[in-house]
Order: C-alpha cells, then sequence, then structure tokens
C-alpha cells in the first residue's frame, strides 16, 4: 500500500465535511484505488484542484477489497473498483445497499492475448468462452498447428480476473480444469514462455511480448464483447465535494 498526496501551493489539509475559520472551503478528499489506476486518478486530481483551488486529494493504492473496506469504514470517500464488485465484499454491500452509490465511470475492454508465436490474429466470442469453459483444448480445432491449449487467468475474486471469468462461463460457471492461475506482474512472462498459452489482458496489461487477437462476433452477431467496468463508489450522503470529483473523473474517460 502507498499514499500519494496531490496538493496545489494554497491547499490545506482538513477532515473532509470540517470547517475553519481562516479556510472554510478548504477540504481534503480521501480516494483509495488500486496501483494501475494511479495515473488516472493523478490525472483527475489535478483538473480537480485546478477548479478548486483550496482542495486536496490524498491517493492511497490498494486493491478493490481495501477500497470498499476504507469507504464502509469512513476512512475514505470514493472507492475505485475495477471490475465486478469483488466476492468477499458483495454480501457488506448488500447490506448497506441503501447507503451507497456505485457510478460508472467507464467500460474498458479486456482483449484475449497468446503466445507471440501463435499464428492466429482473431477469434470467435463463443470460442473464446469454449476454451475458458473447457470445451475446445487443442489449438487445431481453430485452425492453429495442434497443441494443448493453456488457459492463464488472474484469480477470478476481484479484478481483472472476475471480470473475464464472469464475461466467459458466468458468475456461477466453472473455468476450464486446464487453467492456471497467474498474477497480473507474471502474465507476459508466462504468455511469452507458454507456446499454447491463452490469456486476456486490460488496456494497461498491454506489452510488445503479448499478442492480442481481435474478437469478432459470434453466430448470434449481438453478443457482448468482454469489459470490465470501472467504478466510483461513494456514500449517498456524502458532500458535494465528492459528486464534483467523481464527475471530474468521468471527464477523463480514455486516459492511460
Amino acid at each position: 500500500m502507498s499514499i500519494f498526496r496531490f496538493c496545489l501551493p494554497a491547499a490545506l489539509c482538513l477532515a473532509l465535511g470540517k470547517t475553519c475559520a481562516a479556510e472554510p472551503d478548504a477540504i481534503t478528499l480521501h480516494v483509495r484505488a488500486a496501483a494501475e489506476l494511479a495515473p488516472r486518478l493523478q490525472a483527475a486530481a489535478e483538473r480537480y484542484m485546478t477548479l478548486h483551488r483550496r482542495a486536496s486529494v490524498v491517493i492511497v493504492r490498494g486493491g478493490s477489497v481495501f477500497a470498499l473496506k476504507s469507504l464502509l469504514h469512513e476512512s475514505a470517500d470514493v472507492a475505485m473498483v475495477y471490475g465486478p464488485p469483488p466476492l468477499v465484499m458483495r454480501e457488506a454491500l448488500r447490506e448497506r445497499r441503501n447507503s451507497l452509490d456505485s457510478v460508472l465511470i467507464e467500460q474498458l475492454p479486456l482483449t484475449p492475448v497468446v503466445h507471440p508465436g501463435n499464428p492466429l490474429r482473431e477469434i470467435r466470442l463463443d470460442h473464446l468462452r469454449a476454451i475458458f469453459a473447457g470445451d475446445i483444448q487443442d489449438w487445431r480445432v481453430l485452425g492453429g498447428p495442434a497443441g494443448p491449449m493453456t488457459p492463464l487467468v488472474e484469480t477470478p475474486t476481484y479484478g481483472v480476473g472476475l471480470a473475464w471469468k464472469e464475461a466467459m462461463v458466468g458468475e456461477r460457471g466453472r473455468l476450464a480444469r486446464s487453467a492456471r492461475l497467474i498474477t497480473a506482474e507474471d502474465k507476459a512472462k508466462e504468455v511469452a514462455r507458454t507456446p499454447g498459452a491463452i490469456s486476456f489482458a486490460a488496456p494497461w496489461q498491454l506489452s510488445p511480448g503479448l499478442k492480442p487477437l481481435r474478437i469478432v462476433a459470434d453466430t448470434t452477431g449481438q453478443a457482448r464483447l468482454p469489459s470490465a467496468a470501472l467504478s466510483a463508489w461513494i456514500r449517498r450522503d456524502c458532500p458535494p465535494a465528492v459528486h464534483a470529483f467523481v464527475k471530474t473523473l468521468r471527464t477523463g474517460q480514455g486516459e492511460s
């Protein structure tokens, strides 16, 4: 966990919702988010503080579970969550459903990736789902060289891994028995050294060592392409300053 504080020179760091006789408009917003979202949040914080000169934004980096727990414990004003709410937090969120709001910032695409030597350039969505469900297990079925497929997945309990799992097999479905767990940090290395590998990547995870596949519509032609929601969770009774910051986040869609 690491902390970043973004302040303009004149900003005063006072507790959110507190007043100060000398600087009645001074305010500090506390944001919790995964490390990969830090560049986007920094840009949003800078835009926000340009508009609100007496404000400061404190960003603490941590995963979605940490972010949501901080919001529930009222030590954070905004919890940034990438993908569906983590499984371990869903009961707590249901219990607080009348006091929390989830604001969609953006739907970010998830891209299937394979070993750089794989000859495929595109894949049908129904075939992709069949691979991760374990119904297709050999590359020659899709016109590639004969050989076993090795689905590599991040932990399917939160974040990218959970978003991909639900897009492939549904909330209650099971991933292929041949699927292997990897960390986000090891993804590119594992795909590069596993000729039969297939995995998936968020926009910030794409790298030269990963060959992306273009997804083409399946036979229904109506299927939704895999993506993960980037959402800001806030308390329903939060001050206007929190809503203003979330609005700033939404105006920065597409930032890396």
